[in-house]
């Protein structure tokens, strides 16, 4: 993608009616329509009255921006920048729920500004913006059935970005193409409001501090798409892959009610974002390390409660549609290094008899499958609620099973394969072949500090002590259990070579 955008291209005189055609092409062929009223005096084209609308399944949605400049510099490139202050209204037509709303405010725009070079049709944006900010104010909510005399919110946005450089192409000659990069110094979010319900004032802010955003994208659209929501995309061959990196961060929340305190801060060393979305496979991954959080309020018994993960995970790879062969699946929930205030562990554990190491969970799984159920049609979801599988699995890799808290270990591999033809072996459940490995350490132990300290009764241990006898053998070092599971083609379950079905 780099080569891609660094490469040198034709160069050709870019006139602001070409910026005005590739913007609103690409928007056409994505599902959205650009309007505006368009003026010309001299090399200055403004863009006034500048409107986008989408129809989506769910209903109607537009978006007033108020305008932009256009001003061609007599080098072949063209100047954009956003009106200094404008109007902005949001409204929405849900027609499938019978209801619309209205939201309006004022944009206030600094330093925002983008160079378009490269030939009609194609053309490559660039910003090199030390400082820039962006101010919504004067929010004002209209929705069916609910008037501002009832709710009434004084609410102001406030978006901070330094150090802002972005290179990004837009080819519209063959469907549309566009990909780039997005990098930030740092970028500030504040939200403060004042709500008054019922004639009861409170206040709610929100701040959140990101340093060293990084975004890459490659989007491909050979198509028109009849609207902008996934399975529109889907349909007109989208392809589309993303990244955005992000160095330390800082949240804040904090809301202040008649009858309510909170207050929640968050600090994190960096995080990860990413999708993959084509006509074969949807995936999405989010990732955070080093995180802290502190929770106050007054529904909350303690003066503050702290915790910390280490790392924490949610990924997610599935088909993108109902697709004649099986595609990628996966899945990862990962909270790992995960510890408490003492104080917490001093609830249960006032002797301090439990290892208070810092605890993790996590699954990693990989395989095939396939979708049954068109899962972006809700009547089709509804009706699988009454039964019917809405997807099958062709075979399933446990590429990671980790459970470790309080001294006590447990980790696993494995892999199966389903006959999806076969329901009558596991009644209802298509037929499963293959094993799992899974070691214990630390367990035996772990029982014995919970009979010790009361949470758990010394006839439940001897029950789970035997269960574990039949299902695990001693392995390798003290306080370990071994065992290995697994289903035979005939339908045998063997635990450690011992039938058990």
């Amino acid at each position: 993608m780099t080569t891609a955008l660094t490469a040198p291209m034709a160069m050709a005189d870019v006139t602001a009616e070409d910026v005005w055609n590739n913007l609103v092409t690409a928007g056409d062929l994505y599902g959205e329509q650009f309007s505006g009223s368009i003026a010309k005096n001299g090399n200055i084209t403004q863009v006034s009255d500048l409107n986008a609308s989408v129809v989506l399944p769910d209903g109607t949605f537009k978006i007033s921006l108020g305008g932009m400049s256009m001003t061609e510099r007599g080098d072949g490139t063209v100047l954009l920048q956003f009106d200094a202050s404008s109007d902005v209204e949001i409204e929405g037509d849900m027609t499938s729920i019978g209801e619309s709303f209205k939201l309006s405010g004022k944009m206030n725009v600094s330093g925002l500004d983008a160079v378009a070079s490269g030939e009609p049709g194609n053309l490559t944006y660039t910003y090199a913006v030390p400082n820039a900010n962006v101010t919504l104010t004067d929010f004002k909510l209209e929705f069916d059935g609910l008037s501002e005399e009832d709710v009434n919110a004084d609410v102001t946005v406030s978006i901070d970005m330094t150090e802002f450089n972005s290179v990004y192409q837009i080819d519209t000659t063959a469907g549309l193409t566009s990909s780039g990069n997005a990098n930030y110094g740092g970028v500030s979010i504040d939200v403060d409001a004042e709500i008054v319900e019922g004639g009861e004032a409170g206040t709610m802010s929100f701040n959140i501090d990101i340093a060293d955003l990084l975004g890459t994208f490659d989007f491909t659209l050979p198509n028109k798409a009849a609207a902008p929501d996934l399975p529109s995309l889907i349909e007109a061959g989208l392809d589309m892959v993303y990244t955005l990196t992000m160095g330390a961060s800082n949240t804040s929340m904090s809301v202040d009610a008649p009858d309510e305190q909170f207050a929640f801060n968050s600090t994190s060393t960096g995080g990860k974002l990413d999708s993959v979305v084509n006509t074969k496979t949807l995936s999405y991954g989010f990732e955070s390390t080093g995180t802290n959080m502190a929770l106050s309020g007054s529904d909350i018994p303690f003066p503050e409660v702290t915790a910390g993960i280490g790392r924490m995970a949610l990924g997610l790879t599935m088909p993108s549609g109902v697709l004649a062969e099986d595609g990628d699946v996966g899945l990862e929930i990962a909270l790992e290094d995960v510890t408490i205030a003492d104080f917490l562990w001093g609830l249960f554990d006032p002797t301090g008899k439990l290892p208070r190491d810092p605890a993790t969970v996590a699954v990693e799984l990989s395989g095939k499958g396939k979708l049954l159920v068109d899962i972006y049609d809700p009547q089709a979801l509804e009706t699988m609620a009454f039964g019917g599988m809405p997807a099958e699995l062709a075979n399933i890799d446990i590429d990671r099973l980790e459970v470790r808290a309080a001294g006590a270990e447990a980790t696993g591999s494995g892999g199966f394969t389903f006959d999806n033809t076969d329901l009558a072996t596991f009644p209802g459940m298509p037929r499963p072949e293959g094993s799992a490995s899974i070691r214990m350490t630390g367990v035996n132990g772990l029982m014995d500090n919970l009979v010790a300290l009361g949470l758990l009764p010394k006839d439940q241990v001897l029950g789970a002590r035997m269960m574990m006898g039949i299902f695990a053998r001693p392995g390798e070092g003290p306080d370990t259990l071994e065992t290995e599971l697994e289903v035979t083609a005939d339908g045998a379950v063997m635990a450690n070579g011992q039938s058990l079905r």
